[in-house]
């Protein structure tokens, strides 16, 4: 999925606006919330796609090229969607409460991929790759590459901690909707 979603940022650029995020939508390729001409945008472009559940799929925003990139972004998205069901069951029973907990708590899961390419800068010092956000998920599940250490959290006492990459490994954040579910 890594090499299909470089592939995909390194196509031209009228093969990706094929794929275009409509102003104040989610999905599609482009720069999400983007709320006025005037506000100042990350230094990012993005690829994001509904997956789960079928409803909020739109079809016309998967990529075609690179061959292969549908169907791998199914497997992908199966097995991750899996991995979080697992991890909520094992959360779950960390806190002493029955493994479908989480899983009766929330209901059908929303389940969404997000692509990101930091594409070179040449004043790196003046922008953001994105700005500081939570997720407000459940979980959120994270491929770093390798090749772009970027990624912080925010450390008790509110400094930013990077978070560099492993190679072949997840990085999964505990996203607002499970932390305020656990926190009591």
């Amino acid at each position: 999925m890594e090499r299909l979603a470089r592939e995909f940022f390194m196509l031209p650029l009228e093969e990706k606006e094929k794929y275009p995020m409509a102003p104040g939508g989610i999905q599609g390729y482009g720069h999400a919330f983007v709320f006025s001409e005037d506000q100042k945008l990350d230094w990012c472009n993005m690829l994001a796609l509904g997956v789960e559940p079928a409803s909020i799929r739109q079809p016309r925003l998967w990529p075609t090229a690179p061959a292969g990139f549908g169907e791998t972004l199914e497997t992908y998205s199966a097995e991750v969607g899996e991995l979080c069901r697992r991890l909520l069951a094992r959360i779950a029973e960390t806190l002493g409460l029955a493994p479908a907990t989480f899983a009766d708590m929330f209901g059908e899961a929303v389940q969404a991929v997000r692509m990101n390419f930091y594409p070179p800068c040449p004043r790196p010092d003046l922008v953001m790759g994105l700005s500081a956000h939570s997720d407000g998920s459940a979980v959120t599940v994270l491929q770093q590459d390798a090749g772009c250490a970027g990624l912080q959290v925010r450390g008790k006492g509110g400094a930013w901690v990077p978070v560099h990459p492993v190679p072949h490994a997840l990085v999964v954040n505990i996203g607002d909707t499970l932390e305020a579910s656990i926190a009591d």
